[in-house]
């Protein structure tokens, strides 16, 4: 018995040395030291620009989506921001896309967006994306409740146009006695150029800094356009409704907001809707046309008019029966313009907010006679 406990003894002594020694080496084991944890390195959003261009080839539109598309590849080869290229072909498909790109985020303002407002309805979406951080640059068409947040307003005077409309009618001999018609549509860019084409005549609005000397006081021998539709095709239609009229057929003066209604009315009078009559009376007047946009379609009509010949006479018939057929030249610059803006403000460069564009005469202005 002695014996087993004596053996039992010994077992226990050995297991605890065994076991102090095990504690010992791990006590003497070195201790790696636990990595403190780390931050990952913050890497900013590339810088991207959504230029919305309008689905169009034809007309001043397209010329406007050109020059910025132009642009976009100038500025990817700089390398620091991405533009992408939108297309749409109805203000439906523009508000979309605004809210769209305001949807994306990523809400750290490394998103800018550059446009011509296409109609009613832009100035909402237009909201959503600043309260989504998303910066944007307007051309032409300028909403005023959305103008003082944009980071650039490149546009034209549209009641400067219309005042140089007036005074250039003015000085081919336009009195108040004189009956005119102004070819207007619905937009609100028409309804300014409408605004200042009074203002002119009403001695409050200069052009070139100088009033006109005889102010009127009587609009009534302006007729307004009442278009159904306000192209080309709906200027063809109110003008052959206005010569119905035979007293009214007496009228030298048009000024026009758009070329392309130029463009109708000259349609109409190679139509057979107007009579030989009224047509003989119009033409009598010597008529004076402006316009604006100074569209190559016009240009080139009125070219080819003054290069005709007897055979090609029956072609180009009846313009160059106006004494003067003139429209305002502009670049089509103003998307392409609102793009650098937007590059140059992301590139932390400080950019004018409103940038109004001048325009000039596609024709030299004839000057009266002292």
């Amino acid at each position: 018995m002695k014996k087993l406990i004596a053996i039992l003894l010994m077992s226990a002594m050995v297991l605890g040395l065994c076991a102090c020694a095990q504690q010992g080496a791990q006590e003497a084991a070195p201790t790696e030291p636990t990595p403190a944890p780390t931050m990952a390195a913050y890497e900013p959003n590339p810088k991207t620009i959504h230029v919305l261009v309008p689905a169009t080839v034809e007309g001043w539109e397209g010329s406007a989506a050109q020059a910025a598309i132009d642009l976009v590849e100038k500025i990817q080869a700089e390398g620091s921001i991405t533009v992408v290229t939108d297309e749409y072909g109805s203000v439906e498909q523009q508000i979309q896309r605004l809210e769209d790109i305001a949807a994306a985020g990523p809400n750290d303002g490394s998103v800018g967006v550059v446009l011509m407002p296409a109609g009613d309805g832009v100035e909402e979406a237009l909201q959503k994306l600043l309260e989504a951080n998303v910066s944007y640059a307007l051309a032409e068409n300028i909403p005023e409740s959305a103008a003082g947040a944009s980071v650039a307003n490149v546009y034209y005077d549209h009641r400067q146009i219309g005042a140089a409309a007036a005074a250039y009618l003015v000085n081919m001999g336009l009195t108040q006695k004189n009956d005119v018609v102004v070819l207007e549509g619905l937009s609100n860019a028409d309804a300014l150029k409408t605004e200042g084409f009074q203002l002119y005549l009403q001695g409050k609005l200069p052009v070139d800094g100088a009033y006109i000397e005889t102010p009127w006081d009587d609009f009534s021998t302006v007729a307004y356009s009442d278009m159904e539709e306000t192209t080309r095709q709906g200027a063809k239609l109110y003008f052959e409704t206005y010569m119905e009229d035979g007293d009214r057929a007496w009228t030298g003066y048009f000024a026009s907001w758009n070329d392309d209604y130029i463009l109708g009315m000259i349609d109409a009078l190679n139509d057979s809707h107007i009579t030989e009559k009224n047509r003989n009376r119009l033409f009598d007047m010597e008529p004076v046309v402006t316009g604006f946009g100074a569209d190559a379609q016009l240009r080139e009509l009125l070219e080819d008019a003054d290069a005709q010949t007897d055979e090609t006479a029956e072609e180009i018939r009846y313009v160059e029966d106006f004494r003067s057929i003139n429209s305002l030249v502009y670049e089509p610059g103003m998307l392409a313009q609102a793009l650098q803006a937007m590059a140059d403000y992301m590139a932390g460069t400080v950019v004018e907010q409103d940038q109004p564009l001048s325009v000039q005469w596609m024709n030299p202005i004839p000057q009266t006679e002292e």
